[in-house]
């Protein structure tokens, strides 16, 4: 990161290793699914934070979750980044909204339902087997 922009390159390096060095240089939070930590070649030359990580969400069809925060200036920047797998029937869009509480607490709440899903499954799982003897 310089002044004016960010640039990254990477030849075939985990997303999370890429992020992890955007992070350390931007001083944001960065959080990637292990769903979607996979090897990346990108080349990114003097964009703002918000434009190379919309570019690597679409280069890569993710989901990009953004938290906003208010500086001391009263401009609001980028605090936190997740990148999820994208879902749905519309092709795997990119999802990138503007700076909302209501659209972050949306986002986190889905994912909390699918968490609790998938532990009520494994529970449901575990009493069968329970029943059947298997256990």
């Amino acid at each position: 990161m310089h002044e004016g922009g960010i640039s990254v390159i990477a030849i075939d390096q985990p997303l999370s290793r890429v992020m992890a060095q955007v992070a350390a240089a931007s001083g944001i939070a960065v959080d990637v699914s292990p769903a979607v930590d996979k090897p990346v070649s990108l080349s990114i030359s003097n964009r703002t934070l918000e434009s190379a990580l919309e570019q690597i969400a679409r280069e890569h069809v993710l989901n990009m979750i953004t938290g906003w925060k208010t500086s001391a200036s009263g401009s609001t920047e980028i605090a936190t980044v997740m990148f999820l797998p994208s879902s749905g029937s519309d092709g795997g869009g990119v999802v990138i909204k503007e700076p909302s509480v209501h659209w972050e607490r949306k986002a986190r709440r889905q994912f909390n339902k699918d968490k609790a899903q998938s532990k009520r499954e494994e529970k449901r799982l575990e009493r069968a087997a329970k029943r059947s003897g298997r256990i």
